[in-house]
C-alpha cells in the first residue's frame, strides 16, 4: 500500500525516497549535442570533468544542440537560396538538385561544427 509517499509494511512504515515520478518526455543528445560532449571529453577533460560533477553536461550539450540545430536551419535556408536550390530546379532537373542541396547541407554542418560545437 503507498500512500503519502510512505510504504505501509505491516507495523513498519518505511519512506519512498525515490524522486516522484514526472510526466515528461525523455530527452535525447542528437547529433550535435553528442559531438559536444565527445569534444568536451576527449579536447576539455579538464571542463568535460568540472561540468560532469557540476550535474551542467547534459543540459550544456542540449544547449548545444539546440544551437547547432537552429544555426543549421537557418544556414542551409540561406545557403539554398544563393544557390539556386528550388522547387523548379527540383522539378526541372532533380540530379542537379540533389547535388546543389547534399553541397548546401555539407557547408552548413561544416560551419555549424566549426562555429559551436568546436569552439
Amino acid at each position: 500500500m503507498e500512500e503519502d509517499n510512505v510504504w505501509d509494511e505491516g507495523i513498519h512504515k518505511i519512506p519512498d525516497l525515490l524522486p516522484p515520478k514526472k510526466n515528461t518526455v525523455e530527452r535525447v543528445l542528437m547529433k550535435y549535442g553528442s559531438m559536444r560532449k565527445h569534444f568536451l571529453e576527449v579536447e576539455r577533460e579538464e571542463e568535460y570533468s568540472k561540468m560532469a560533477s557540476d550535474g551542467t553536461l547534459i543540459e550544456h550539450c542540449f544547449l548545444i544542440q539546440e544551437q547547432a540545430d537552429q544555426m543549421f536551419t537557418d544556414l542551409s535556408d540561406k545557403l539554398m537560396e544563393q544557390n539556386g536550390v528550388t522547387e523548379e530546379l527540383k522539378h526541372e532537373d532533380w540530379l542537379e538538385w540533389l547535388q546543389r542541396t547534399n553541397n548546401v547541407y555539407s557547408q552548413a554542418d561544416e560551419i555549424v561544427q566549426h562555429d559551436i560545437v568546436f569552439s
